[in-house]
């Protein structure tokens, strides 16, 4: 019963913060050249307030209950090289989500100061963060479709 519980937390919180990283990418990338630089900026603020509210606690709550999960069933740490390669990609994705953050972060720093080139440089840089993000969120549920627990 307990396991259940903690399993259906920890694929809530991976379905909420792959769905906050989601759409902070889409925003981003939908507002990079608007011409409307209040929407711009209005995307920006948007996509620092998901990652900051929805996407990061999550995403730490999903690995926290992951180590919870493994500990309460140490025999899936036997089960082969595709456990670890899962937990290699996640830390990864959790390093990609705090360079994210700084980013966004610097991007309200730049606007703040109105430097446009810097803006677009650190957007730029973010998207190229959040598609490797989503090529490793793929690579994770491959490997779980494949090798299931």
């Amino acid at each position: 019963m307990t396991y259940n519980v903690i399993k259906y937390f920890h694929i809530l919180t991976v379905i909420l913060s792959v769905g906050a990283f989601s759409i902070q990418y889409f925003i981003l990338k939908e507002n990079l050249r608007s011409e409307n630089s209040s929407m711009r900026r209005a995307s920006e603020s948007i996509s620092l307030i998901i990652g900051k509210w929805i996407g990061q606690p999550n995403l730490l709550l999903a690995v926290i209950t992951g180590v919870i999960l493994l500990m309460h069933n140490i025999s899936l740490l036997k089960s082969g090289i595709a456990l670890h390669i899962k937990i290699t990609l996640v830390v990864l994705l959790f390093g990609l989500s705090h360079m994210a953050a700084r980013r966004l972060k610097n991007i309200a720093k730049a606007a703040e100061i109105q430097d446009e080139v810097m803006v677009n440089s650190i957007k730029k840089q973010l998207i190229k963060i959040y598609s490797t993000g989503i090529v490793l969120i793929l690579a994770i549920i491959a490997l779980i479709v494949i090798r299931p627990f």
